[in-house]
């Protein structure tokens, strides 16, 4: 939190988002301020490898649609994010619905707002959940959620060639900390 705080602009602009000539927009200042801080987290390498996408492609399933937030990619790994911060009932009890209808069966973050454990609660049995206050996502705290349930690292350790990345090690004498 630290981090970021010293990374982030001062104020967040109100206008969209422009990214190597593609303009982002943001259903509110909640999704644009965590994309800010977590594309933060990333350009300074402390995202853990993870990069964020905002509306990623929909998923079908069954008579559904959805349109998750965002996507997290590492590697060949893909978990989305669906931020539940829009307040009307109606909304987060479709929300809900819709979610238990797909039955864990992606990888997916759920946020949204302490106040509406009542509605999605449930849903914990299904996704890990990342509940925020105060209209505020914290990076560190998604990076946190999709590590202790998205985490792969014994996978990724064990795919190592520790022979050729020791070879490389001694050839090189020093490998960027992004880099490894």
């Amino acid at each position: 939190d630290r981090l970021l705080r010293l990374l982030r602009s001062e104020t967040l602009a109100e206008e969209p988002l422009a990214l190597d000539g593609d303009t982002l927009n943001f259903d509110s200042q909640l999704e644009r301020r965590l994309y800010e801080d977590f594309t933060a987290l990333e350009r300074v390498g402390e995202a853990a490898g993870w990069r964020l996408e905002r509306e990623p492609e929909p998923l079908l399933f069954g008579e559904s649609i959805l349109v998750p937030d965002f996507a997290l990619t590492r590697d060949q790994r893909r978990v989305y994010l669906e931020v539940a911060g829009y307040w009307r009932p109606g909304y987060r009890e479709r929300k809900a619905r819709k979610l238990l209808a797909l039955d864990g069966a992606i990888a997916l973050v759920m946020a949204a707002p302490e106040e509406s454990r009542g509605v999605f609660g449930a849903l914990e049995r299904h996704y890990p959940f990342l509940w925020y206050q105060q209209e505020t996502i914290s990076a560190p705290a998604l990076l946190a959620t999709l590590l202790r349930a998205y985490d792969d690292f014994p996978a990724r350790l064990a795919a190592l060639d520790l022979t050729a990345l020791l070879a490389e090690v001694e050839r090189r004498r020093h490998i960027p900390p992004a880099e490894a």
